[in-house]
C-alpha cells in the first residue's frame, strides 16, 4: 500500500556566512553559517530520502566540529511542533524510514490508519539530534512537504533463518567496516545442518568478503573471475568458487549472507528483520543468568533499536532463569522490575514500568521470547518469540565487550575453578581475599590473571604464615570453610585463617559482589560506598546463614541491628559509610558527603540533609524553612569543614570557612554548593542557580575554572583579586557558557564601561583588579584592587 500519495519540494537558496572576530563570537548565531541547502529527495515504500549540500559554521568556536545534521518535523496538519526524527545522513544524503515516522506520528497521538500531512527541514546544529538543536541550530530555508502519509505499525514476518540454530564452522571474513574488521576477524554463521547464514551484516559497496571454514584459508569460497570485487545482486544465487574472488554488493544496506556448501553456491538477500525498523545496533543488551546461553552473569544477549525501543530476539528462558537490560554492557546504568519481590515474574505482551537497578526478572514458564525495554520511558515487555534469533555481544550483534580486567594478585583454582580468578583487595604490597571453600581444595596465587608471576607454597597450620614460592606448589585447603587468605610480598609470606568479615549486599551492587567491611576498635566499618535507592543488609562470610538488616528512623542515628531483618531502606543514591556494632547490635549509616545543617534538625541534633551530587554541584531540594530557621553546610556531619555567608536569596555568595548562619527567611529552597568555586546559592525551590564568571588568557579561555563574581550588597556581581598582565583579555559570561557573555570596548580602569552582549575582549594596563558587573546598568567596572564604583571616574 502506498504510505506517500505526493511529496512536495521546495526550492531553496544558502545564507551566506558573515565572518567576526573570535571575541564577537562566543554565542551561537544562525547569520554566521551557511544553511544546508536541499537539492533532491526520493520516496518509497520504506523510506524518505533527500540530498543536500551541508552546513557550515563559522562562529569562531569548535571550528572543527562537523555539523551534525537531522530531519525535524515542523508542523503536522499545519499545526507546528518540533520532533526530531530518527534518521541516518551520510555523505550528503539524510534518509528516514516511514516505520520512524510512523512511531513518531503515533507518538503525537495519531492511530494507526490515519492519513497526516506534514512538513520536515534538514536541521543543522553542533549538537546531536537528541539534543533538537537547543543550544544552536540553522534550518534549510525550505521544506519537504509529505501529503497524506498513512500511519502503519510493522508488521512481524515469519523468519526464514528460525531453523538455524548451531553455529557453524564457516564464517564471514573481511574488510566490513560496520564490524571493524580489516581481514582480520570473523562474523558467525549458523546453520541447519545444510546451509549456513550470517545475518543482518551491514555493507557499503566498498565493503568485500568471502566465506571460510574453520577461522583459516585451507577452505575458502568467493565469487567467479567474471570481476574483482565479484558485485552481487540480492536474491539471485550464484556458483561459489572455491577460493574465488572477493564479493561485494551493489547498494548499501544490511543484508543476510548464505551459502550452501554442498551445492557451491551462495546468495546475498535483504537482512530479515523480525521487528521492521529495528535496523540499529544497541548500546543495551541482556544479561543474566540464562541456562540457553550458559551465562551466569557474565555474558550480554544482543539487542537491535528502532531508536527508541531495543529488542534481543529469541532468547530461550526457563522459570528458573533470571535477567535484567544494562548499558554498554557495564552494570552503572541497568534496568530492573519496581518492587521488593525478585525475581519479578514479568506478564507476556504488557509493558511494564521498570526501575533503575531494580530487580531481577524471569518468566513463568520454559519458551522462547523476544525481550524489550524503553529506556526512557523505563519500560519493558516480554513477548512469545516472533521468530528472530539474537546472539551474544560478539556473535552477530554489537561489539566483543572487554573481559572484567582483572589486574593485581588475586586467587585462581578455588573449588577447581582454574579459569575465573577470586578478586582480593591491596592495602600496599599486602593482598588479601576471602574465599568459600565447597570442600577440600587447592588454589595458588597468580598477578593478572597470567601464569608469568604465581606463587605457591605448603601450609602447615591455620593462621601459621609460610613461605610464598615463585611457581610452587597448590596450596591445600583441608576441608569445606570460610577463610582469610593474605599475601604478604615484601616478606613474601602466605597466610591462611579462618575467615571471619561481615559485608554489605543489596540493590546497589544487584546482590551480588559483597562490599567487605573492616573491623575497627570493635565495629564493622565499611568503606566509602555509593549506595543507590533501594535496600540492602549486613551479613557475615559473604553467606546468608547470619545476615542483619532493620528499620532505619533517620541517616546519622543508629538502629537496632534485627537478625534476618529487613532490608535497611536507602531513599536516595549517595556516598555512604555503614557501620555494625556487634557487640551493642547497632547499625549506623552516614552519608559521606555535604549536607545542610541548622535549626531545622537543631544544628546536628538529628542527621544533616544530604546533598546529592549534580550538574558538578552539591544541591538539597526542597528545603522548607520558617522565618527564625538558619542554616550552614558541612561536610560529612562534622564542624571541621562548613560552609556560611551572607544571605541572598536567588545569587551566588562566597562560601566563607566558617562563616554567618544563612537566613532566607519562611519558603521552600534548593541549596547549592560549588565547593570548588566556594560559591553557595540559595535559590527558591526549582529555579536553577546561576553566576557571573571572569574567563579570558588567564584561564585559557575556559580551560580552568572561570573566576566566580560573587553578588554583593550593592547589587554588583564581583570577582576580586583578578592579576591582569599587559597582554591579557578577559571577558565576563554566564555560566561558563559562551550562549551568554558580556565584553566592552575603549576599556579603561577604574571607569564604568558599557557592557555589549558578545562584545570585544576587555584589555588593560597590568595590575591587579577587583571586577565588578551590574546587570540592572549593563556597565563593567575594571577596578584597581580595594577600589568600588562608588570610586569610577
Amino acid at each position: 500500500m502506498k504510505r506517500i500519495k505526493s511529496i512536495i519540494f521546495a526550492g531553496l537558496a544558502a545564507i551566506a556566512a558573515i565572518s567576526c572576530d573570535r571575541e564577537e563570537l562566543a554565542t551561537f548565531n544562525p547569520v554566521n553559517a551557511d544553511a544546508p541547502v536541499l537539492l533532491e529527495y526520493s520516496a518509497t515504500e520504506d523510506a524518505i530520502s533527500a540530498s543536500f549540500s551541508p552546513a557550515v559554521f563559522n562562529m569562531g568556536f569548535n571550528d572543527k566540529v562537523a555539523a551534525n545534521h537531522f530531519l525535524v518535523i515542523v508542523s503536522v496538519n499545519d499545526a507546528p511542533v518540533e520532533k526530531a526524527l530518527t534518521a541516518s545522513a551520510k555523505d550528503g544524503v539524510i534518509t528516514v524510514k516511514n516505520s520512524a515516522i510512523s512511531k513518531t506520528l503515533m507518538g503525537l497521538g495519531y492511530e494507526e490508519g490515519a492519513k497526516v500531512s506534514f512538513d520536515m527541514v534538514v536541521r543543522a546544529s553542533l549538537q546531536t539530534n537528541g539534543d533538537n538543536g537547543k543550544n544552536g541550530y540553522i534550518d534549510s530555508e525550505g521544506r519537504i512537504s509529505v501529503k497524506d502519509f498513512e500511519v502503519t505499525i510493522p508488521v512481524a514476518q515469519g523468519n526464514p533463518w528460525e531453523n538455524f540454530t548451531e553455529v557453524s564452522t564457516w564464517s564471514v571474513i573481511g574488510d566490513i567496516a560496520s564490524a571493524g574488521l580489516t581481514w582480520n576477524g570473523d562474523i558467525v554463521m549458523y546453520t541447519d545442518g545444510s546451509r549456513h547464514v550470517a545475518r543482518n551484516v551491514k555493507l557499503t559497496t566498498t565493503d568485500q568478503f568471502k566465506f571460510r571454514n574453520n577461522g583459516g584459508w585451507d577452505e575458502n569460497f568467493g565469487g567467479t573471475d567474471e570481476s574483482d570485487p565479484f558485485v552481487a545482486s540480492t536474491g539471485v544465487e550464484y556458483t561459489a568458487v572455491d577460493k574465488g574472488k572477493n564479493i561485494s554488493v551493489a547498494e548499501d544496506g544490511s543484508y543476510d549472507l548464505v551459502l550452501d556448501v554442498d551445492n557451491q553456491t551462495f546468495t546475498v538477500y535483504a537482512a530479515f528483520q523480525t521487528y521492521p525498523g529495528f535496523d540499529q545496533e544497541s548500546a543495551w543488551s541482556v544479561i543474566g543468568s540464562i541456562a540457553s546461553f550458559e551465562m551466569v552473569w557474565n555474558k550480554d544477549i544482543a539487542m537491535t533499536t528502532d531508536g527508541e525501543w531495543h529488542v534481543a530476539e529469541g532468547v530461550e528462558l526457563t522459570p528458573d532463569d533470571q535477567f535484567k537490560f544494562r548499558k554498554d554492557q557495564s552494570w552503572d546504568v541497568n534496568i530492573g522490575a519496581v518492587g521488593d519481590t525478585e525475581p519479578y515474574i514479568a506478564e507476556l505482551d504488557t509493558e511494564i514500568e521498570g526501575l533503575e537497578k531494580g530487580k531481577n526478572l524471569a518468566v513463568a514458564e520454559a519458551g522462547t521470547y523476544d525481550l524489550l525495554v524503553n529506556p526512557d520511558a523505563k519500560l519493558f515487555k516480554v513477548v512469545k518469540s516472533l521468530g528472530g534469533k539474537s546472539g551474544l555481544v560478539g556473535e552477530g550483534g554489537g561489539e566483543t565487550p572487554p573481559g572484567p580486567t582483572v589486574k593485581g594478585w588475586n586467587i585462581i583454582g578455588l573449588n577447581g575453578d582454574w579459569d575465573n580468578d577470586v578478586l582480593a583487595t591491596a592495602s600496599g604490597n599486602v593482598w588479601t581475599a576471602f574465599v568459600t571453600a565447597k570442600e577440600a581444595t587447592s588454589f595458588k596465587w597468580r598477578k593478572d590473571a597470567g601464569w608469568d608471576e604465581n606463587y605457591g607454597g605448603t601450609m602447615v597450620s591455620l593462621g601459621t604464615p609460610f613461605a610464598a614460592v615463585a611457581g610452587g606448589d597448590n596450596i591445600e585447603l583441608p576441608s569445606a570453610g570460610f577463610y582469610k587468605v593474605v599475601l604478604d610480598l615484601d616478606k613474601l609470606e602466605i597466610t591462611v585463617s579462618d575467615g571471619n568479615v561481615w559485608s554489605l549486599i543489596g540493590d546497589f551492587n544487584s546482590w551480588s559482589g559483597d562490599v567487605d567491611m573492616t573491623l575497627t576498635d570493635g565495629k564493622w566499618v565499611s568503606p566509602v560506598t555509593k549506595i543507590s535507592a533501594g535496600g540492602f543488609k549486613i551479613r557475615r562470610n559473604h553467606d546468608w546463614t547470619e545476615n542483619v538488616g532493620g528499620v532505619m528512623d533517620a541517616l546519622g542515628i543508629p538502629f537496632a541491628a534485627i537478625a534476618g531483618g529487613d532490608n535497611i531502606a536507602i531513599e536516595e543514591e549517595n556516598d555512604y559509610v555503614v557501620t555494625y556494632d556487634p557487640e551493642d547490635q547497632t547499625i549506623l549509616v552516614e552519608v559521606i558527603g555535604w549536607g545542610v545543617v541548622g535549626t531545622i534538625n537543631s544544628w546536628g541534633g538529628s542527621a544533616d540533609l544530604a546533598m546529592k551530587e549534580e550538574n558538578g554541584m552539591f544541591v538539597r531540594k526542597n528545603v522548607t524553612l520558617t522565618a527564625d530557621d538558619e542554616i550552614k553546610v558541612r561536610y560529612r556531619n562534622s564542624w571541621d569543614v562548613n560552609y556560611g555567608g551572607r544571605t541572598d536569596v536567588g545569587f551566588v555568595v562566597e562560601a566563607i570557612s566558617g562563616g554567618d548562619n544563612l537566613k532566607p527567611g519562611a519558603g521552600t529552597y534548593d541549596i547549592w554548593l560549588d565547593a570548588e568555586k566556594k560559591a553557595l546559592f540559595v535559590m527558591t525551590a526549582g529555579v536553577a542557580p546561576e553566576y557571573w564568571g571572569v574567563v579570558g588568557t588567564i584561564n585559557g579561555w575556559g580551560g580552568t575554572p572561570d573566576a566566580v563574581m560573587y553578588h554583593d550588597a550593592e547589587g554588583y556581581f564581583v570577582a576580586k583579586g583578578i592579576t591582569l598582565a599587559a597582554d591579557d583579555e578577559i571577558k565576563i559570561r554566564k555560566n561558563s557558557d559562551w550562549t551568554d557573555n558580556r565584553g566592552a570596548s575603549d576599556a579603561a580602569p577604574d571607569t564604568a564601561l558599557a557592557a555589549v552582549a558578545g562584545g570585544d575582549n576587555i584589555k588593560v594596563a597590568a595590575g591587579t583588579y577587583d571586577i565588578y558587573y551590574q546587570s540592572a546598568s549593563e556597565k563593567i567596572y575594571v577596578m584597581t584592587a580595594g577600589k568600588t564604583p562608588a570610586d569610577a571616574q
